[in-house]
């Protein structure tokens, strides 16, 4: 099996996992009223949050492994694979429901990821230009700035909301981990804007889908963060970082394995209601 895929699988099996124990420890903590840094001291007391985080920062290691050759959106539909394995483990830990129509969601996804896998062709990224960097890490802040206004929204209007700008810090990670060349002299890391751009996504990834968590379905969240996450992190990979597009039988197949891979996902989180146990 390719590295890339494997890499890729690893980060989908550790992100799915942390997000229920994340969901089981943000549960169980005051609920944040805005972007509160707070947030996340609280949580850190909660040994499940702290064991979902490691497992966060694990797959997080895999995930820029994958995408050192692997295509954005390949890597993100395998990141978006997590929601199934986050419905499947909900069921144990958070007593979902999951049923057979769930069971045959997390089928559908599986078999659009496999098909991806067979569709996609390695290669790096395309290098950005300056200008190119500062607005990646100009788009960051600006979801920052969205974030503070979503929590003035009611509750319900907030969980869409926060899910959907968690999706898109995330898929902001994903460019910015796909750009990112690593020089000789690591140090001078810490002078690009796009390593800039990958921790402020990162932090406010983190907040927003533990707020997110807060005030509704684990499920639900991470489908729709997932699906922002994947459609937004695919068109930047295929407009800005040159990734190769399938031709011929494979472009078919990466079509459906795409439109298999989302639909899964959204309809594993269409079952779940905002505020379900």
């Amino acid at each position: 099996m390719n590295l890339g895929i494997l890499a890729g699988l690893t980060a989908m099996a550790c992100y799915g996992v942390g997000s229920v124990l994340q969901a089981l420890a943000a549960r169980r903590t005051t609920t944040a009223q805005g972007l509160d840094p707070r947030l996340l001291a609280r949580l850190v007391t909660q040994v499940p949050y702290v064991a979902g985080l490691a497992l966060d920062l694990l797959g997080f290691v895999f995930n820029v492994l994958a995408l050192q050759s692997l295509p954005l959106f390949l890597v993100q539909c395998m990141i978006a694979g997590s929601v199934g394995v986050t419905a499947l483990v909900s069921v144990p830990l958070l007593h979902a429901q999951l049923g057979r129509r769930g069971l045959l969601d997390v089928v559908v996804l599986l078999v659009g990821l496999t098909l991806l896998a067979t569709s996609a062709e390695a290669g790096p990224a395309r290098e950005l230009a300056p200008p190119q960097q500062w607005l990646l890490l100009a788009s960051a802040l600006a979801v920052g700035a969205a974030s503070v206004l979503a929590f003035r929204l009611r509750e319900r209007s907030a969980f869409w909301v926060l899910s959907a700008l968690a999706g898109l810090a995330f898929a902001g990670v994903g460019v910015a981990a796909r750009a990112l060349l690593l020089p000789s002299d690591l140090w001078r890391v810490a002078l690009s804007p796009i390593a800039w751009a990958l921790a402020v996504f990162g932090i406010l990834g983190m907040l927003l889908f533990a707020s997110a968590l807060q005030r509704g379905s684990v499920t639900v969240a991470s489908g729709l963060m997932f699906a922002v996450e994947v459609l937004v992190a695919s068109i930047v990979g295929f407009v800005l970082l040159g990734d190769i597009v399938p031709s011929g039988s494979s472009l078919g197949v990466a079509v459906v394995g795409v439109g298999l891979a989302v639909a899964g996902a959204i309809r594993l989180a269409d079952q779940g209601h905002p505020h379900a146990a």
